[in-house]
């Protein structure tokens, strides 16, 4: 227990501790600092430790010496202080010996959201189990000794309120840092358990033998004789070892003569183990037997099941024997703790132990997913790696849509587009280091989701995290308008979000894509020869208009070539005497649905040059204005 000092001693402290004891002491006790954490707080600090049996602790926050003019720490105290505060700690050892520390913070303060006022109206918030912690879900928190927000807001609660702590609670919005305790502790307690161990139960107390730390069997009369799980009968004289790991049987009888001279019997349990194991509300502290242990005593005919074991702990406040000891922690809370445990069986006591235990319910970062391009479009195979910050294994799902053919709007994030959330029970796959290639279906192009979350050891989950990508290796934009959310600063690449603003750049992006399709919105100059030799398609959106100029023209080389909703004119200039054809095609196709070709020029003239094609219009106006055919 904390030794807490007089008045006289606490003014004058220094006066009453030897002379040596005001010089710091290498390896002496140290108070543990739960709160303040140094940093920029829109509130005043409350000033918690924990502080080392038998220490005291003096501190100050102006500054000065906390052994000439600071205060005596017996508690958890609010420290009224704004802008930038220093405060200075000295721990007392019970040698006298002093360890000083400090830390910086500084307090510009702001109001609190609504929800959390409460939570700062004394030092310390008091926690029960009827008042749940509302963190509005558009701020971030942190609990525990992490100083750094970075989960989204939501209700905090814990379903037992033990073990007994204080948890310190960061709230930010982004602008302000709010920074409170909460006092998780009993509000009715239970009557403490006694000391040692409880009286002997009727039927141990027909047993005349003792068993002492859980292995040690004494007989008290030494005039039994006595056999365990069935073996040789000897004299009862001084103490045995028994192991504890299997049940036994103890039989005995008395070696006086008396008619029939019973034999009387006993069963001794397996010594359980103790674990915490999760339940539908948090966790608990239960006996476990191994089920080897559990199946050996059931051959023997004896009970050696979980429920036949309770606990009891004297700083949960129980002094009942319960099944489970329930234990919980707020969601992105971590901590370990030891307790010693009073271990019944069928009611008996049969010994006590200590157990540590480890809480975790502070989820991994969520992981990153990097793709081997910036953009949100990939014209070829997209290949994605995946990390979780601290090397905590990720898992993940894909899923996707084969659009038949992609509208203008296809190649941004569009519900109707992209696929919904995984449903409940989707197969995730753990990531195994290696890229995960999304590819295009053919020639078509794909929406692609991919999910992934990170999960440590204790099973927590981090927030799911999306990415969402086309691959699309034919459908391509341009636009004589920009978007207005066009990414400032990056190249065009030709998607609707970023389309392509000048016809070189987007003839030379298709130029060598199979099937490819130009979608085009507005009006375009050509002033040189094109030649194309895949497959394609040019694709008007609101009056789409492509001008040509000089000796520009289409060559059609061996590939299927179309135009839909498109106007296309070409004018000689006067000085001309020949208007070169506009399409010029060999061993190909040609095909105009919904478009206009006009042509015009002083001399003779020509829109077509076909050779071993063949030429396709389909509701289109092809006109020649020419001064001879």
């Amino acid at each position: 227990m904390k030794c807490k000092p007089s008045a006289l001693g606490a003014l004058f402290g220094v006066l009453l501790l030897p002379a040596q004891a005001g010089a710091q002491t290498p390896g002496a006790p140290v108070a543990g600092v739960i709160n303040p954490r140094p940093g920029i707080w829109a509130n005043e600090q409350t000033l918690a430790l924990s502080v080392p049996e038998g220490c005291n602790v003096f501190y100050s926050f102006n500054g000065s010496d906390p052994m000439v003019s600071g205060f005596a720490y017996d508690g958890p105290v609010a420290l009224s202080a704004q802008g930038t505060v220093t405060l200075r700690l000295a721990t007392v050892g019970i040698d006298y010996s002093v360890k000083e520390e400090s830390l910086t913070y500084t307090v510009r303060p702001a109001p609190p959201p609504e929800s959390l006022a409460r939570c700062f109206q004394a030092p310390l918030f008091a926690y029960s189990l009827d008042s749940d912690i509302a963190i509005p879900p558009d701020m971030l928190y942190c609990v525990g000794d992490d100083a750094v927000p970075r989960l989204p807001g939501r209700e905090l609660s814990v379903s037992a309120v033990y073990p007994e702590r204080l948890v310190p609670c960061t709230v930010t919005d982004g602008q302000n840092t709010w920074r409170f305790v909460i006092n998780i502790s009993r509000n009715a307690p239970f009557p403490p358990a006694p000391e040692g161990p409880p009286p002997r139960t009727p039927s141990m107390a027909t047993a005349p033998f003792v068993i002492e730390h859980w292995s040690n069997l004494t007989f008290l009369p030494n005039y039994f004789i006595y056999s365990i799980d069935s073996g040789v009968w000897q004299r009862a004289t001084g103490s045995t070892v028994i192991d504890r790991k299997t049940p036994h049987t103890i039989r005995w009888q008395s070696v006086d003569f008396t008619p029939g001279n019973p034999v009387y019997s006993y069963q001794i349990p397996a010594m359980p183990g103790i674990e915490l194991a999760a339940t539908v509300s948090g966790y608990a502290l239960s006996p476990k037997i191994p089920p080897e242990v559990s199946a050996e005593a059931k051959k023997a005919g004896l009970s050696a099941e979980s429920f036949d074991y309770t606990l009891s702990a004297a700083e949960t406040g129980v002094a009942s024997p319960l099944p489970w000891i329930p234990v919980d922690a707020f969601f992105g809370e971590e901590f370990s703790k030891t307790v010693l445990c009073r271990v019944f069986y069928k009611g008996e006591f049969q010994g006590l132990l200590n157990v540590t235990y480890k809480v975790d319910r502070n989820p991994p970062l969520a992981p990153v997913i990097t793709a081997n391009t910036r953009s949100f479009l990939s014209r070829d195979a997209l290949s994605l790696t995946m990390e979780e910050p601290g090397g905590e294994p990720v898992f993940y799902a894909v899923r996707f849509t084969n659009p038949q053919e992609f509208t203008p709007f296809a190649a941004r994030p569009d519900p109707a587009i992209y696929p919904p959330s995984p449903p409940p029970g989707a197969a995730y796959t753990r990531y195994d280091g290696n890229p995960v290639t999304l590819q295009a279906q053919g020639d078509s192009a794909r929406a692609y989701s991919v999910y992934a979350y990170s999960e440590d050891g204790a099973g927590n989950r981090s927030a799911e995290v999306v990415l969402q990508a086309v691959v699309d290796p034919v459908n391509f934009y341009l636009s004589a308008l920009q978007p207005p959310e066009a990414p400032a600063g990056d190249a065009p690449v030709g998607s609707f979000v970023s389309p392509f603003s000048r016809l070189e750049d987007a003839l030379d992006a298709i130029r060598n894509r199979p099937n490819a399709r130009l979608f085009v919105l507005g009006e375009f100059s050509l002033t040189t020869p094109v030649t194309l030799k895949r497959p394609c398609a040019f694709i008007g959106l609101e009056g789409a208009r492509i001008s040509l100029s000089g000796d520009a023209m289409f060559a059609v080389e061996d590939a299927a070539v179309s135009f839909r909703s498109i106007i296309l004119e070409k004018t000689a200039p006067e000085e001309a005497a020949f208007l070169d054809p506009v399409f010029d095609v060999k061993n190909g196709i040609l095909t105009f649905a919904g478009s206009s070709v006009t042509a015009t020029d002083p001399g003779k003239g020509a829109v077509f040059a076909l050779s071993g094609s063949t030429l396709v219009i389909e509701s289109s106006l092809v006109s020649l204005g020419s001064g001879g055919y």
